[in-house]
């Protein structure tokens, strides 16, 4: 089976097919059908962009970030994410802005990347990682020092869009998600937790 989809790889590569360089370069980077090599990836993922193949930019970004093939380079990342885009390449950038990646840490331009993101992103299965981010900074103590209002209401409907679009991916084998479907499924019991809080303000 392997070789039968390798060498079927091999010819759309051959006639300059991006997608087939993209699409056997994730195979390498998660070693589903193939030995797990993140060099080969890379050099796929590379190939494909040469190719004008958007996604394998957002794909040689992780390569970067994580340091797959070598030290973790933050700036080589950045720059992938930023040309790439989609809904996937705004969270990332998003991302890099939370954790001071590259750039200076900012939670208001994370914010504004991840909704961004959200606006981008087409069905819950897209929805999910934007909205699992946001929700979780709308909950966050700390969100009014960054200039964003506390929004549990709105935050406790993102968990839950996020909760069932992580468990669609996870059903089709991407099973590294475990971990975003226990802060969506934990976000809502803190979602409530707050909105509660609020009623019992209410009360007389």
């Amino acid at each position: 089976m392997e070789d039968v989809l390798l060498a079927g790889y091999r010819v759309g590569i051959a006639f300059g097919s991006d997608a087939c360089m993209n699409a056997l370069g994730a195979h390498y980077y998660l070693g589903d059908f193939f030995e797990q090599d993140f060099a080969k990836a890379k050099e796929l993922y590379q190939m494909a962009v040469d190719h004008g193949n958007l996604q394998s930019l957002i794909n040689l970004g992780y390569i970067y970030e994580y340091g797959r093939t070598g030290k973790p380079d933050f700036q080589k990342a950045y720059e992938c994410y930023s040309l790439a885009p989609s809904f996937e390449a705004a969270y990332k950038l998003g991302d890099m802005y939370a954790h001071g990646k590259a750039v200076e840490r900012d939670m208001r331009r994370a914010h504004m990347l991840w909704e961004r993101s959200l606006e981008l992103s087409q069905g819950v299965v897209e929805r999910a990682q934007p909205a699992v981010r946001i929700a979780q900074l709308l909950v966050d103590p700390e969100c009014e020092r960054w200039g964003i209002d506390p929004n549990p209401l709105r935050a406790l409907k993102l968990f839950q869009d996020a909760e069932v679009g992580l468990r669609i991916d996870i059903a089709d084998g991407q099973h590294y998600h475990k971990r975003r479907l226990r802060e969506a499924i934990e976000g809502q019991e803190v979602a409530r937790a707050l909105l509660e809080e609020e009623d019992s303000d209410l009360d007389f």
